[in-house]
């Protein structure tokens, strides 16, 4: 069900495209390729772009480029994005990586078929927001999020909401100001 709404999925892998056709009996436009293959005139007029799971770190383009890209595709003054991405200082990935702006990151805590990810601060996200005319807030889910699922963590975690230092995502909302 799509409520009347039209989707459209970005994926560069079949099949995690075929995992969500699998899940949905909704009239679904899905698109095997990756971001940076989609023109700038791709899309118009989209009234919420959406990615998440650290997905904006893995788009082969610097930061300027990315957001512009997304900010030309939103409907002016009430398109949102919400992009969640790798936060440069990671409680679980400092020690490793320091406050490296690109890594070689493997996920589900695999050490093979690793990828590049870029990795952004909040006041690397805000400026770049600024810089396109966007207005910005950035988000997390605090730094424990993820790391263990203790209960007792999750009301310390919780005083802790948006508090963007040391945690592993850091997610930011924007919306065009023109």
């Amino acid at each position: 069900m799509t409520f009347g709404l039209d989707y459209t999925g970005i994926d560069v892998s079949p099949t995690m495209l075929e995992v969500f056709k699998s899940r949905t009996s909704a009239d679904l436009n899905l698109i095997n390729t990756s971001l940076e293959m989609v023109p700038s005139d791709g899309f118009t007029n989209i009234d919420l772009i959406m990615a998440i799971f650290t997905s904006g770190s893995y788009v082969n383009m610097d930061l300027g480029a990315l957001l512009s890209l997304l900010r030309g595709w939103l409907k002016p003054h009430t398109g949102v994005m919400y992009i969640s991405f790798l936060n440069r200082t990671s409680l679980t990935h400092i020690a490793r990586w320091g406050l490296k702006s690109c890594i070689e990151y493997a996920s589900r805590r695999t050490n093979s078929d690793t990828v590049p990810a870029r990795r952004y601060s909040k006041s690397e996200l805000l400026q770049a927001c600024k810089t396109l005319g966007l207005t910005g807030t950035v988000h997390s889910l605090g730094p424990l999020a993820g790391l263990l699922q203790i209960p007792i963590l999750w009301r310390i975690n919780a005083t802790m909401l948006d508090t963007t230092f040391f945690t592993h995502t850091i997610e930011i909302t924007a919306t065009r100001t023109d």
